[in-house]
C-alpha cells in the first residue's frame, strides 16, 4: 500500500484538497499545460483521515467547462480500505462494492459525478476516479480550472493552461550568398546553376512561426560536387509539423576553352600595333622602329574561368624579341600565344651628310663674326657723326664771335 501511494504521489502535478471531518477530496492532473485535441487526466481522490470513521452516502465529482472540454473516457479503482455499496441516482455513474472476480479498473461514458458510500478502516489515499478530458478543437487560449467535488461543494481545483501550438512551419526567408534567389514562402523547391569555380555554397534562412526550428540553427554550408547537388532545409512547427524545402544547384562543369578573344598591343607612345589578331593563329611576327622601346599587351579569353599570363612582355631590345601569352582554360588545357617583334637598329648618317653638318655646325660661327664686325662699323659711324656735329657747332661759335669784333 504504502509503494502504491509512493508511486501515486510522484505522478501527480497539481493537488487542490476539500476536507470533511474525517476524509479529503480532491483533483489532480497529469498536464499543466495542453492544447486544442490534446487530453488531460483528472484523478479524483478520496483520503481517509479517521480509521474509525462510518461514513454515510457522499457524492464526489469533477466540474469543468464542458465548451471547453468532453469527456473521452472515464475509469476508476478502488482500493483496500473502502467499502462501497451502490446508491441510486438518475443522472449519475454509481460505484459500487468490488468483488473479487472483478477488475479493479472500469470505464464508462456518462456524468462526470459518482455518489460514494462505505466505510473507511484504513488511513492513505484511495483513487477513485479517472476523467479522461479532451480539450476541444479551435479553442482560443485560455487558462481554466477542473474543480473537485464534495456533495455541492467545488473547493478545490486544478488550474489547466489551453495553448494552441503555432502549426507555421514555412520559412520567412531564404537566401543563398553570391548568387540571386527569388524566394516565396509557399515554394518548396528551387533550382540553381553556379560555375564551376564555386565550390561551396552558403544558404541563410528562418522560420516564420513562434516556437519553429530549422536545419543547423538558420545557416547551412555545403561542398558542391561538379553536377546536381541537393540540399535539404527542413522547418519543424512548435506543434511538431514540419515542411522540408529543398535546393537544388547544378554546379557546371568545367570549361575547356583556353583561346583569346582579343589580343591588342601598344607602345611606348600609346600607339595600337596592328598584329591582325585572329584567336586560331598563336604566333605573331612583328617589326618595330628603333624609336618603340617597349610593349604592353592586353588580351582577353573567349569564355569565363580562363587565367591569362604573360611573360617577357614590355622591355624591347635591338633586335629579336619574343613574349608569351599563356592561357589556362577551367578544365587545365593550356594554349601559347607567342608575339616575335623585331626593333629596328638605329639609322647611321653617310659622309655627305657629315659634311652637311659640319657647315652646319660652322655657319653659326661665321654669323657671329659678321655681326661682330657690322657692331664695330656702326660704333666707328657713329662716333664719326658726333665729331662732325662737335665740329660744325665750333665752327659756328667762331662765326658768331667774328662778326660780334
Amino acid at each position: 500500500m504504502k509503494k502504491i501511494v509512493f508511486l501515486l504521489l510522484t505522478f501527480l502535478i497539481s493537488i487542490n484538497v476539500v476536507m470533511a471531518d474525517s476524509f479529503g477530496v480532491f483533483v489532480a492532473i497529469d498536464k499543466k499545460e495542453v492544447a486544442p485535441g490534446d487530453t488531460v487526466r483528472a484523478s479524483i481522490m478520496l483520503t481517509c483521515l479517521d480509521n474509525e470513521w462510518e461514513g454515510s452516502s457522499f457524492k464526489i465529482g469533477l466540474d469543468f467547462d464542458s465548451e471547453l472540454f468532453t469527456i473521452d473516457q472515464t475509469s476508476y479503482r478502488v482500493r483496500d480500505g473502502w467499502n462501497f455499496e451502490p446508491v441510486g441516482g438518475s443522472n449519475s455513474k454509481f460505484l459500487g462494492t468490488i468483488e473479487p472476480t472483478i477488475d479493479p479498473w472500469d470505464t464508462f461514458n456518462g456524468s462526470e459525478t459518482n455518489i460514494v458510500t462505505g466505510e473507511c478502516y484504513t488511513s492513505g489515499i484511495s483513487l477513485i476516479d479517472n476523467i479522461k478530458l479532451k480539450v476541444n478543437d479551435n479553442i482560443k487560449n485560455q487558462n481554466t480550472k477542473l474543480y473537485s467535488v464534495l456533495d455541492d461543494d467545488k473547493d478545490g481545483f486544478a488550474l489547466v493552461s489551453i495553448y494552441s501550438k503555432s502549426n507555421d512551419n514555412s520559412l520567412s526567408s531564404l537566401s543563398v550568398e553570391g548568387f540571386d534567389l527569388l524566394f516565396k514562402k509557399d515554394v518548396t523547391t528551387y533550382d540553381l546553376s553556379v560555375p564551376f569555380k564555386t565550390e561551396t555554397i552558403t544558404l541563410k534562412y528562418a522560420c516564420s512561426g513562434a516556437g519553429c526550428s530549422v536545419t543547423n540553427n538558420g545557416e547551412l554550408t555545403e561542398i558542391l560536387e561538379v553536377g546536381k547537388n541537393t540540399i535539404d532545409i527542413e522547418v519543424k512547427a512548435e506543434d511538431g509539423s514540419k515542411k522540408k524545402y529543398t535546393v537544388n544547384v547544378e554546379r557546371q562543369t568545367p570549361n575547356n576553352s583556353s583561346v583569346l578573344s582579343s589580343l591588342e598591343l601598344t607602345n611606348n607612345k600609346e600607339e595600337k600595333i596592328d598584329i591582325k589578331f585572329n584567336k586560331d593563329i598563336f604566333t605573331y611576327n612583328i617589326e618595330v622602329p628603333y624609336e618603340v622601346t617597349y610593349v604592353n599587351a592586353l588580351a582577353k579569353c573567349e569564355e569565363e574561368g580562363c587565367s591569362v599570363k604573360y611573360s617577357n612582355v614590355n622591355l624591347l631590345k635591338v633586335g629579336n624579341n619574343t613574349f608569351n601569352i599563356n592561357v589556362t582554360a577551367e578544365s587545365g588545357d593550356v594554349s601559347k600565344y607567342i608575339i616575335n617583334i623585331s626593333r629596328d637598329e638605329k639609322i647611321k648618317p653617310n659622309i655627305i651628310d657629315n659634311n652637311e653638318n659640319e657647315e652646319e655646325i660652322e655657319k653659326p660661327e661665321s654669323n657671329n663674326t659678321l655681326v661682330i664686325i657690322l657692331s664695330i662699323i656702326c660704333a666707328l659711324l657713329f662716333m664719326w657723326v658726333i665729331v662732325l656735329i662737335w665740329l660744325l657747332q665750333k665752327k659756328d661759335n667762331e662765326s658768331v664771335i667774328n662778326k660780334e669784333e
